[in-house]
C-alpha cells in the first residue's frame, strides 16, 4: 500500500537535482516529514527527514538547527543498535503552496537528512501488537539499548528523549535507537542550569524539579527503565486511570517527582527499586546492565522480534513498498 505524497512536497524532495525516488510516508514530526526514498546517488532505499523553514515557527528554534545537531552527533557513530545516519544537505526551492495550509511567497529554505531505512516497528506501535514482552525480551531490549547509551555517553553526547517512538524494532528482532535531535553534549550540559525536554512519561525528576544541571546520563538511564518496565508489563509505571479522560502531563510530572510508581510484576518492581530513585542513588548504565536480575539469562540470543511476525515488511512503523 501506498501512502499519498502531497503533490506540492515535489520541490523540496528533488531540487532540481531528480535525486529522491519517493516511495512512502513513514511519518511526521512538529517541523518535519519522513519518506522512505530511493537514493539515485547511493543506489539504495534511504529514509529523508525533510524541514521546510516555513514549518518553523521561531527563528531561534530555526537558527539552532536541530537538524544539524542530530547529524554532528551521529555522523561518526558506528554502533548496531543506533541509526546511521549518512548525510545532511540545504538547499533552497520555489515557492510553493502546501496541502497542509502552509504558505511561503518566496523561497524557501529546506534541510534534510539522510539516513538508514530501518524496516520494524517503533516501540509504540510494536507494543500495540504484542503488548507485552517476555522477561528474556526484556532484558535483551535492556542491554541492546544500554549498549547503544554507553555508547553514547562514551563519545560525550546524552540522549536526552528516551521514549517509544525513538526506539524501533526491526525485522530481525533488534533495537534500534533513531532521532538525536534533543541530544547534548557532556560540555553543554555542564553550563545548561536548568531545562526540561523529552516525552512526558519518560522525563526523570530531576528535570521535573527543575534542579541545577540535572542533564546527565542518569536521564537516560531513568527513560531506559521506564521503558523496559512498560515494555515487561504493558503499561508505563506512571500511568493511571481516571474516572474521566487520560492523565494530564502535570498529573504525571506529579506522579514522577515523588516517585509514585505502579508496577503489577516482580520484576517490573525490581527495575524500579534500582533506578526509579533519586538521581543521588541511581546506578550507572554499567552498574544497572551488570546487575543480576538484568544480566542474567540468554540476553545476546533472545529475539525481540514479534510472534506475528508483523515487523515483516515495514519501515519505520509504515507498511513497506516492497
Amino acid at each position: 500500500m501506498f501512502w499519498t505524497i502531497p503533490t506540492e512536497w515535489g520541490p523540496l524532495l528533488d531540487s532540481g537535482q531528480h535525486r529522491f525516488e519517493v516511495l512512502c510516508n513513514l511519518g511526521k514530526g512538529g517541523f518535519s516529514r519522513v519518506f522512505a526514498c530511493h537514493d539515485n546517488n547511493r543506489g539504495e532505499i534511504v529514509a529523508i527527514k525533510v524541514c521546510p523553514k516555513l514549518f518553523v515557527k521561531r527563528e531561534s528554534s530555526w537558527k539552532r538547527n536541530d537538524m544539524l545537531r542530530e547529524y554532528e552527533f551521529t555522523r561518526k557513530m558506528d554502533h548496531p543498535h543506533i541509526v546511521r545516519i549518512h548525510e545532511y544537505i540545504e538547499f533552497t526551492c520555489p515557492a510553493v503552496e502546501f496541502s497542509e495550509g502552509k504558505k511561503d511567497h518566496g523561497d524557501t529554505e529546506v534541510r534534510v537528512l539522510v539516513m538508514e531505512r530501518i524496516t520494524g516497528l517503533t516501540f509504540d506501535m510494536h507494543m500495540k501488537v504484542n503488548n507485552k514482552m517476555s522477561m528474556e525480551q526484556t532484558r535483551r531490549f535492556i542491554h541492546q539499548l544500554g549498549s547503544a547509551l554507553t555508547y553514547i555517553h562514551a563519545n560525550g553526547i546524552i540522549f536526552a528523549d528516551m521514549s517509544r517512538r525513538n526506539v524501533i524494532i526491526n525485522s530481525d528482532g533488534d533495537v534500534k535507537l533513531i532521532d538525536f535531535g534533543l541530544s547534548i553534549s557532556f560540555k553543554e550540559a555542564k553550563t545548561t542550569r536548568k531545562t526540561i525536554c523529552g516525552t512526558p512519561m519518560c522525563i526523570s525528576p530531576e528535570m521535573v524539579r527543575g534542579e541545577e544541571y540535572c542533564v546527565t546520563p542518569k536521564i537516560d538511564l531513568w527513560g531506559l527503565a521506564v521503558l523496559a518496565i512498560e515494555a515487561y508489563e504493558g503499561k508505563s509505571p506512571f500511568f493511571f486511570k481516571r474516572d474521566f479522560g487520560i492523565p494530564s502531563v502535570s498529573e504525571i510530572y506529579t506522579r514522577i517527582k515523588s516517585f509514585m510508581y505502579e508496577c503489577t510484576t516482580d520484576f517490573g518492581k525490581e527495575i524500579a527499586s534500582i533506578v526509579l530513585t533519586d538521581r543521588s542513588n541511581r546506578p550507572s548504565m554499567d552498574e544497572f546492565l551488570h546487575h543480576p536480575s538484568i544480566s542474567k539469562g540468554n540476553v545476546h540470543t533472545m529475539s525481540l522480534r514479534s510472534t506475528r511476525n508483523i515487523s515483516k515488511g515495514l519501515s519505520h512503523g509504515r507498511p513497506n513498498q516492497d
